[in-house]
This record gives C-alpha cells, sequence and structure tokens, in this order.
C-alpha cells in the first residue's frame, strides 16, 4: 500500500470515523498480514539526515531529446542505486514537461491494464490529451516487491532512496534548463509528494510543485499514522532520532517562492491532514474530503489538480472524471 477540482482547504474535521479514514485503517492488518512478520526499519534505524544523503548523491543525466526507459546509476551513502526515468511523451523542449514520481512500492514502468501505477492512471488517461513533455520517474529498489521489502528493513536506505530520486529530479531539471526548455513541474503521490517536497525544500530548482498526499513531516507518517502499523517498534524507542532524519519542515519553511500546490485528503490516516498542512503555513491547500486510498483512487480528481499548475493554454483536456 502507499504510504507513504479540488475543495478549498478548511477546519479539520471530526475524529469520528467515517468510511474513507475506515478504508485507511482496514489495510493496515490486511498489510500486516501479507508482511507476515516482517517490518519496515527492522534491521537498523541508524541514518544520515536527508540533506547529508543530498549531498553525497552523484548522478550523470544525459542532455535531452530522450526517449523510451533510461537507467541513471547513482552513487549514494548506501552505495550503487539503481534509480530510473521513462519519457512517456516528449512534444519538445518548447513544452512544459511533467515529472512525476510514483507512490510507495508502484510499479512505475508497468503500463498493464492490473499495474499499480499512479502515473499510468493520473496522467495516461485515454481521454486526457496533455500538451507536455510526460516523464515518470522510478525509485530506487522499485524493481520488485521482494527487493523492495528487503531493503526497506534498513531506514538509511530509505532515505537514500528519497535522496537518489531526489538527485535525478535535480538533474532533470538542470538539463532542460541548459537546453533552453520551458517550465518543469514536478509532481508526485504519497512517496512521489514526498520526493517533490524534499525537492523543494533543498533545490528549488523547478519551475512549479504540485505534492499530493504529503507534506514536510514525514516523521509524522513513520512514527504518529495509522501507517505506523506497518514499522518494526524499534522506532518508536528511537523517535528522536527518526524524528531528526526524517522531517525537513523547517527546510521547507524557509522556502519563500510561491511555487508550490498541494492537495491533501481530509480523512487521510497515514499523511494525516491536520499535521501536513501546518507544512505549507498560509498558502492553499487544496482539499478533497477523502482518505489516503480513495484519493489515490480518484485518479480524475488528481488529475484536475496537477494540470491546473500548468501554464494556461498548455492542456488540451477532456479531463476524465
Amino acid at each position: 500500500t502507499s504510504a507513504p477540482g479540488a475543495c478549498a482547504g478548511g477546519p479539520v474535521a471530526s475524529s469520528t470515523m467515517n468510511a474513507h479514514a475506515a478504508v485507511d485503517r482496514a489495510i493496515i492488518p490486511v498489510t500486516r498480514l501479507v508482511l507476515g512478520g516482517y517490518r519496515l526499519f527492522s534491521e537498523s534505524l541508524d541514518s544520515a539526515e536527508i540533506e547529508e544523503h543530498l549531498e553525497r548523491v552523484r548522478v550523470d543525466v544525459p542532455a535531452p531529446p530522450w526517449q523510451g526507459v533510461i537507467e541513471v546509476p547513482a552513487r549514494t551513502l548506501r552505495g550503487a542505486l539503481d534509480p530510473a526515468f521513462v519519457v512517456s511523451q516528449w512534444l519538445g523542449l518548447e513544452y512544459p514537461t511533467i515529472i512525476y514520481h510514483h507512490g510507495n512500492n508502484e510499479r512505475p514502468f508497468d503500463f498493464g491494464p492490473l499495474s499499480k501505477n499512479s502515473f499510468k492512471n493520473v496522467l495516461l488517461a485515454k481521454r486526457a490529451t496533455i500538451r507536455a513533455n510526460l516523464i515518470a520517474l522510478r525509485a530506487p529498489y522499485h524493481r520488485s516487491f521482494k527487493t523492495y521489502m528487503r531493503e526497506m528493513a534498513h531506514l538509511a536506505n530509505f532515505t537514500a532512496m528519497i535522496a537518489a530520486s531526489c538527485r535525478l529530479i535535480e538533474s532533470l531539471v538542470v538539463r532542460i534548463g541548459d537546453a533552453g526548455g520551458g517550465p518543469v513541474i514536478v509532481s508526485g503521490f504519497s512517496l512521489g509528494g514526498w520526493v517533490t517536497n524534499v525537492h523543494r525544500a533543498y533545490y528549488d530548482s523547478a519551475t512549479t510543485y504540485v505534492p499530493m498526499a504529503a507534506g514536510a513531516a514525514l516523521d509524522d507518517t513513520v512514527i504518529d499514522s495509522a501507517w505506523a502499523g506497518t514499522v518494526h517498534h524499534a522506532v518508536q524507542r528511537a523517535q528522536d532520532d527518526v524524528r531528526r532524519v526524517l522531517n525537513f519542515e523547517r527546510a521547507f519553511a524557509a522556502v519563500a517562492a510561491d511555487d508550490v500546490f498541494p492537495l491533501l485528503g481530509r480523512h487521510d490516516q497515514y499523511v494525516r491532514y491536520a499535521v501536513q498542512k501546518r507544512s505549507y503555513g498560509a498558502r492553499h491547500v487544496a482539499t478533497l474530503d477523502k482518505g489516503h486510498v480513495t484519493l489515490l483512487a480518484s485518479a480524475g480528481e488528481l488529475r484536475a489538480h496537477l494540470l491546473a499548475a500548468l501554464p494556461a493554454g498548455q492542456v488540451a483536456a477532456a479531463v476524465a472524471r
């Protein structure tokens, strides 16, 4: 599961459980059953902070234009990692580019009818024609479920994964800029939203950021939300250390640019609305009366929110609802 035309944000709804929240919470025991005795971060919690990981990542992205799947080996604090990106649509440098990062444990390069792929669902709908270059990223460790679960036993691998994705985004933004390209929009859902916000906090080089189901208090999702039910109990005993590693609210708040357009689910039990909304200060936060799972299922509404961030005139869309 992921854990990690909207209505206006408003006061947080009553804590009374509703159907959207209930779906989120019902997923956790099912996930625990599938995982057996395995829990995330069960082997080690030692990790450098996200900023240090970012400083140590090295990637080499070729200059555009791009086509197909491009593997981008990364050198990180956790050794060699394997981020990649696929160009689903390339119209030219004169067009905007949407760089989309997938959610937790998705298969972003699997475009089959039953694939777990939010990029496909949100941006490749048959009834939506988007006049933009469309690029999907693949985070390290996302080649298979077995690989992902093995590597997520270590918190340091989780932070290295986020850093590698951010560095890949930065390299793409720089390459597009150096080639005289148009605006770059960075977006993603859940894990992809966290990556989007980390990139803004430490680089802020893209034109626009559209994080969906994410804020800047990643520690809250790991420690305090319903998603913590999939995490090893040692995290609760080491809360201060884990918060130090995963919380980037201060760095995010230090960016003054008015370039972020977030979307949250009011009843999200993994990315808690009241906590993550604070990440955005006085900025408008688009809000849907959804939970995490039902928000992810609302592809048409996610698409409408993302495409609203494109420059006027760049979208010819029958936006599927």
